[in-house]
């Protein structure tokens, strides 16, 4: 009899495990979406594995360990997402490796997860991950950026090459962004706008932006929505270009705050 029950509590337990792995596939897990950017050091791109996991300190659980494809070009931005069937909260931290001799420069990793609209983040940290060398990388809540452009109504004012953004506050600075959308951006007296996720970099101080390339932009204003503060520059009417007489990158500093001018310092241009 005892022979008996034990049996039938063994093949119990071997057809609860069995119908677990056959419905694994249907069970819905917990999303989160990835972004994570190649630094534009030369040289800091890897078409090797690199294995990341996400960790919820506030709950003591993390994901399983995954690879996350992409990172094989310079300055590129990767989006993936992964589907874990554990909740682990909060990801408070990231761990990234890379499987093999070479080695991957991170600039900078975001996540999301399902169910939360908050965006957690790196800084901008310019880290070298390596099979020698994995990393461990806090994550923080990330704030909204939305910034708008406007390109001057003169004659030849547009550009078709890309404009490159980092705004530095009283905390930091956020990544340069290459403002970019499916639609065609920076034409004459056009207002395009563009947002991003980043850390709080606290009061906004200065905007940079930069030209990448030789087709000339001059601009005429541009406006930074963070948070509950907007920001805006004076009427610019500034010209970007490689000519001799002109700048290719510019900082802006005189900024006004919802209307009243912000009593900004800021370095001289470089």
């Amino acid at each position: 009899l005892l022979y008996t029950i034990k049996f039938e509590k063994d093949m119990f337990y071997r057809s609860l495990v069995l119908a677990c792995l056959l419905l694994a596939p249907y069970i819905a897990g917990i999303r989160y979406d990835l972004v994570y950017v190649t630094s534009n050091k030369d040289g800091a791109e890897t078409t090797l594995e690199v294995w990341m996991r996400l960790l919820g300190v506030d709950t003591g659980l993390n994901t399983g360990v995954v690879t996350i494809p992409g990172h094989d070009e310079k300055g590129k931005v990767d989006e993936h997402n992964i589907e874990q069937a554990q909740d682990i909260g909060t990801p408070t931290m990231v761990w990234l490796k890379v499987e093999g001799v070479d080695a991957w420069w991170m600039a900078q990793f975001q996540v999301k997860k399902e169910g939360d609209d908050t965006w957690y983040t790196t800084e901008t940290v310019d880290t070298r991950v390596a099979d020698s060398q994995s990393i461990f990388c806090n994550l923080e809540p990330a704030i909204e950026y939305q910034v708008t452009t406007t390109t001057s109504t003169d004659e030849n004012a547009e550009t078709d090459h890309s404009v490159l953004l980092t705004l530095h506050g009283a905390e930091g600075s956020t990544r340069e962004r290459n403002l970019d959308t499916p639609e065609n951006d920076f034409l004459n007296g056009a207002r395009d706008t563009f947002t991003f996720y980043d850390i709080d970099i606290g009061a906004l101080e200065c905007i940079q932006v930069k030209l990448d390339g030789t087709d000339g932009w001059k601009v005429a204003q541009i406006e930074v929505v963070m948070g509950k503060k907007q920001y805006a520059t004076p009427s610019l009417e500034v010209f970007l270009d490689d000519e001799p007489e002109f700048r290719l990158d510019e900082k802006f500093c005189d900024l006004f705050v919802e209307g009243i001018q912000a009593a900004v310092v800021c370095n001289e241009r470089r």
